[in-house]
């Protein structure tokens, strides 16, 4: 009888654990085009089903709330959450990064034709906006440059096209997805590097594991051109 027991709790262990053949995860990231669209064509919508498919794994995307996304995330309710900046561990001790980077981005200012912006010293004395959430780096912002929150880079494309600001930080892509979307004439193609960071995605600790797994597969998504190729298709859907 004692065998019978020990062995019925062992299988529901085995049920409640993760498994790199036919599991089911849960990442979330946020709706910020093209990078994740409500249509599901965007960069992490695709990839993160890919690194699954080549796991093994069955991997959902879903779009949440940057803070509420973390926290369900550290306390194991979704499996992974990303891209995020390095040494999210520290805050959240719950989670793993993965070491492959999944994106080597770029944070730009764009800005309207005829301003002339190559580094943070030419925003001294100007005025800028960053979505709410984003961390800039520290030491580098002129302390004259007045620095404005807003809710995403659908804001500041628009308060900037209406000259309402001088610089909109954001990502490359995003920045250009809002002028093709809305047809920004007055806003520079190709905006001032400011800095370039590597962002990582983020599993629940309970999935260990996995994480050798989904590095692999991440390396092998750069090597053989998929990475690329999603990237370029996530844009194309997007700019429609």
């Amino acid at each position: 009888m004692i065998r019978q027991y020990l062995l019925a709790v062992c299988f529901l262990l085995l049920l409640g654990q993760p498994s790199a053949a036919g599991g089911k995860l849960v990442i979330s990231t946020q709706a910020i085009p093209p990078y994740s669209t409500e249509n599901g064509t965007g960069f992490y919508d695709t990839l993160y089903p890919e690194i699954g498919r080549r796991t093994g794994l069955e991997i959902t995307v879903v779009q949440q709330p940057d803070r509420r996304s973390l926290q369900l995330t550290n306390s194991g309710i979704n499996d992974g959450d990303g891209p995020r900046l390095p040494g999210l561990e520290q805050q959240f001790p719950d989670l793993i990064r993965v070491e492959e980077p999944i994106l080597h981005a770029e944070l730009v200012a764009f800005t309207r034709k005829g301003t002339r912006v190559k580094s943070w010293g030419d925003l001294a004395n100007r005025f800028a906006a960053v979505p709410k959430g984003w961390r800039l780096p520290r030491g580098k912002i002129p302390v004259s440059m007045r620095l404005t929150t807003v809710i995403s880079t659908h804001s500041s494309m628009a308060m900037l096209s209406t000259g309402r600001i001088d610089a909109a930080l954001t990502l490359p892509a995003m920045g250009r997805h809002e002028i093709d979307k809305h047809g920004y004439r007055n806003i520079n193609l190709e905006p001032a590097i400011l800095d370039e960071r590597l962002l990582y995605l983020y599993m629940h600790k309970k999935h260990a594991p996995l994480v050798p797994a989904i590095d692999e597969a991440i390396k092998a998504i750069k090597a053989d051109g998929t990475w690329d190729r999603l990237f370029k298709q996530a844009i194309a859907q997007t700019d429609k």
